[in-house]
């Protein structure tokens, strides 16, 4: 139990080291400091993961236990391979969007509210990939699978539903940096992927559309930039 409680905290503790490195981050003046924050934050989400892994187990962390009971609440296969095609569509939307000059505007002012994070030089986005890797497998392992579980079945005992919202709740604070909205939203993705672990019984699938969501940014970036530059050379 002491173990459960420790892990516990490792994991709540990812979340406040994840603000206080965006929060360095933005102070930074160096070209190198995104570079140290992504490594930074590697590092400290799969030394946590392996040793949840570790005491845990894989098995008992990537596959969903379910009751008879508890999997007839569950979408069927049919409903989840329509949310999933819905998932990758809602990805492709803002590589459509900037397309259009309004999208474009749009869409530049939010890179540039975090440009402080995003990758800008060719080292950066080539990091960018492991990066979002790491956030598929580990936040998918710790934030879908072990917290939730740890909050219901755990010390605290609380309702299924109450743990699957607070864990969620706790994912979508470690996204601040993107302001209310931004935070609000990954809760509500966080909510969407646990729907996909449960319904699948497998953390396969969130972790693949977990990292594909990480990895559509390098997309968009490129895009907005080939857009500008179109946008630029048509006024000439």
């Amino acid at each position: 139990m002491a173990a459960d409680h420790l892990l516990a905290f490792l994991v709540v503790s990812l979340v406040v080291w994840n603000q206080f490195f965006i929060f360095r981050l933005k102070r930074a003046k160096d070209c190198d400091a995104r570079l140290r924050t992504y490594w930074l934050t590697m590092t400290s989400k799969w030394f946590v993961t392996v040793l949840v892994l570790g005491v845990m187990g894989p098995r008992t962390l990537w596959y969903a236990h379910l009751s008879t009971s508890e999997e007839r609440w569950l979408p069927g296969s049919v409903v989840v391979a329509g949310m999933t095609v819905a998932s990758v569509v809602a990805m492709l939307v803002p590589l459509v969007v900037v397309r259009k000059p309004e999208g474009l505007a749009a869409l530049s002012r939010q890179i540039e509210k975090l440009s402080f994070v995003l990758p800008q030089s060719s080292r950066e986005r080539f990091w960018w990939a492991p990066l979002s890797i790491t956030a598929g497998v580990c936040e998918e392992t710790l934030f879908r699978s072990f917290l939730p579980d740890y909050l219901h079945a755990g010390p605290w005992r609380l309702a299924p539903g109450l743990a699957i919202a607070l864990a969620c709740a706790i994912f979508g604070l470690g996204h601040l940096y993107q302001g209310l909205k931004g935070a609000l939203a990954a809760s509500v993705l966080g909510l969407l992927l646990f729907v996909f672990f449960l319904s699948t019984g497998s953390l396969l699938l969130p972790i693949l559309l977990h990292a594909l969501t990480d990895l559509r940014v390098l997309l968009v970036l490129r895009a907005a930039r080939e857009s500008a530059i179109s946008a630029r050379l048509a006024k000439h």
